[in-house]
């Protein structure tokens, strides 16, 4: 048997006596079926018989007669490439894709599978500690490619269980670090590095040469990290091999529309010059970073938010944070007594949403660095001024964690 490289699909079943093919696999993107010689998608009922207990697509378990797969924690179509129930939870808020409960892989299946959705490592990572889980699903994904790879040498499940999952488990660690605000050599280092020890630990684990490990993981990594790296993508949108921070300064020098550089990113906002209260009116006209509507969800990005990509994004993700507590329904923190107090309740009703804002902005400093507002004062700023209470403690190693460059 013999899976494809990065996602874990069955493609190849070979005798193991005189290496001959015995059987040929092939699936697009999203796990349709497809003829091995023109790549076109069989027709639902006319799909070849799997070998290998009936298992393809990332190596789950195909449910022909229902044209579905079998991913364990939730049944997926891949011809509407939807899961049939939602997911249980939501790890990335401040990503859109994420609150699409029923999209696989976050809509981009070419890097990232689906391992089950309910394994005990990423369930305990979501519910204890949701920084974990790269760990917890590299860890995941691991110790069963690790033993389905110990079942095709003929041994058994839980001889490479274990080691694939140290394995996974080193790896995911490894792919939190870098990323933002740092340059693509940087990255491109620190990805090769990544490999290397990932590589030569797999070697070293399996009995194999750990030089050769080494010197594959580190060529895996610097592609893995080339081809995903923002310059790339810089580059595939015409802005050229540059990071966000080059693209970013580059717009500003050239006088590139504020509302044009916000849609350049994604970022689901509206520039305004002015600041405003709800959309119902100026305050001063002053210049400000940003604001969501209470109501509406709406987010508007003023100048000062402009005054570089991480204070930018900074600033996005603190607003995406309220926009997502309003539009999801959830009851957003009020001050207790703002009624009571006149034009001066007014100005202080969102205070503790605020502070969630800032607090959840600060959790994810390591997308932007660079950036100079300071997220973790501004939070208790606003948590004492609310309740009089300290969000958290300003503690140094505070803020050395959650400045970490990181990839997500």
């Amino acid at each position: 048997m013999k899976n494809t490289l990065h996602l874990g699909s069955i493609t190849h079943v070979v005798n193991a006596a005189n290496n001959t093919l015995l059987h040929e696999y092939s699936y697009d993107a999203w796990g349709r079926m497809r003829n091995t010689a023109n790549w076109n998608n069989y027709s639902p009922g006319s799909e070849p018989v799997l070998f290998v207990a009936g298992r393809g697509f990332t190596g789950h378990e195909h449910l022909p007669w229902f044209n579905l797969i079998n991913m364990n924690g939730r049944l997926y179509d891949p011809l509407t490439a939807q899961f049939l129930s939602p997911d249980n939870y939501v790890q990335l808020p401040d990503f859109t894709q994420n609150f699409n409960r029923y999209s696989y892989c976050l809509n981009n299946p070419l890097v990232y599978t689906d391992p089950e959705g309910e394994w005990i490592f990423t369930i305990l990572a979501a519910i204890f500690c949701p920084a974990l889980l790269p760990v917890a699903i590299g860890t995941d994904i691991g110790w069963m490619t690790g033993g389905m790879k110990s079942m095709e040498q003929g041994k058994g499940f839980w001889y490479g269980a274990w080691r694939g999952g140290v394995v996974g488990a080193v790896g995911g660690g490894l792919s939190m670090i870098g990323g933002a605000g740092m340059s693509f050599a940087a990255n491109l280092g620190l990805g090769t590095a990544e490999g290397a020890v990932t590589g030569g630990l797999d070697a070293a684990l399996w009995g194999n040469d750990v030089g050769k490990g080494m010197l594959w993981g580190a060529a895996g990594g610097a592609l893995l990290t080339t081809a995903t790296s923002e310059n790339m993508k810089n580059l595939f949108k015409g802005e050229g091999f540059y990071t966000n921070e080059n693209v970013f300064n580059n717009m500003m020098e050239r006088g590139m529309g504020k509302q044009e550089i916000l849609n350049y990113f994604g970022f689901k906002a509206d520039y305004v010059a002015e600041r405003t209260v709800d959309g119902l009116g100026t305050v001063g006209g002053k210049a400000y970073y940003g604001s969501t509507n209470p109501v509406t969800g709406n987010i508007k990005i003023g100048d000062l938010a402009f005054s570089s990509y991480d204070n930018l994004k900074g600033t996005y993700t603190k607003e995406l944070f309220t926009h997502f507590r309003v539009t999801s329904g959830k009851e957003l923190a009020l001050y207790p007594d703002w009624q009571s107090l006149g034009d001066f309740g007014k100005n202080i009703k969102y205070f503790p949403e605020e502070a969630l804002g800032f607090r959840n902005a600060f959790y994810n400093m390591g997308l932007y660095p660079g950036s100079s507002i300071n997220y973790l004062s501004l939070a208790n700023s606003y948590w004492f001024q609310s309740y009089y209470s300290s969000l958290m403690r300003d503690k140094a190693w505070y803020n050395f964690i959650f400045r970490i460059p990181r990839r997500w």
